[in-house]
């Protein structure tokens, strides 16, 4: 399994499925397919924020995918405390790509980024904000 974090780029309500695009581990990727029954499995929530029709606000998250007899999809949505479990190993080299991220931006910065260095980093964020000079606008 791998993870991810992007948006949702087109969902059918009427069908139960849509496509999710990483915006942060390899932004250049192809739309990853997701059914709404492997999100409310794992967070409801969500879930209903993205079946729902009038929604005009762009919906992030992270996702683990898994190689079906199709394609690879979404085969579930992570939490931080999720995240911070099960893929400690991982968030060394993630915290040193938001920093980098962090680091290049001379205007505003992207909504995601913001949530991704929240997720991650906590509180630690606002003493690292300070250090390169940015402030987090949550």
């Amino acid at each position: 399994m791998a993870i991810y974090f992007g948006i949702v780029k087109k969902y059918f309500t009427d069908r139960g499925f849509g496509f999710v695009r990483d915006t942060f581990i390899n932004p250049n990727s192809a739309e990853m397919f997701f059914h709404i029954k492997n999100i409310k499995k794992s967070d409801i929530d969500l879930a209903k924020r993205i079946n729902n029709e009038e929604r005009n606000e762009a919906i992030y998250f992270w996702y683990e995918t898994e190689k079906s007899n199709k394609r690879e999809q979404v085969c579930a949505v992570l939490n931080s405390e999720k995240i911070h479990q099960e893929y400690s190993d991982d968030l060394p080299g993630f915290i040193e790509k938001i920093v980098s991220i962090w680091k290049d931006i001379t205007f505003k910065s992207p909504e995601w980024l913001v949530q991704i260095t929240i997720d991650l980093m906590g509180i630690e964020r606002l003493k690292w904000s300070s250090k390169i000079g940015h402030s987090f606008v949550a």
